[in-house]
């Protein structure tokens, strides 16, 4: 069986201290659409859905997550939101995604681990 180089082997590592950070009950599909959210401040919930390649009632239920809707009914904290949805100022009838302060630190962070992790 082949090994990975040393280079992939130090991605890989800083790609998993990078999801680390997430927590555990972020799922990769929803950290997917945080991801991209940052990436493409202001998307709509279809835009998200065709960048992440989800269904649109997909890219909605992860929309939802992150805007802290679904709260845990089993005791614990109330969420904090990691984006807000404001209207689209350029079309009325639809919404933004953008991330919140508490949305803008996890990823900074995760930017933060890869760059650091990668620097061994």
């Amino acid at each position: 069986m082949p090994d990975i180089s040393e280079k992939q082997r130090q991605t890989i590592k800083a790609l998993r201290s990078a999801l680390l950070q997430v927590g555990e009950d972020m799922t990769l599909p929803t950290l997917s659409a945080l991801l991209t959210v940052a990436i493409e401040p202001g998307i709509s919930v279809n835009e998200l859905a065709d960048r992440i390649g989800v269904p649109q009632q997909s890219a909605s239920r992860y929309s939802s997550i992150l805007l802290a809707r679904y709260q845990s009914a089993i005791g614990g904290e109330p969420k904090s939101p990691l984006i807000l949805q404001e209207v689209n100022p350029d079309e009325p009838r639809k919404r933004a995604l953008y991330l919140t302060p508490k949305g803008q630190a996890m990823v900074s962070r995760i930017s933060e681990v890869l760059d650091d992790d990668g620097k061994e």
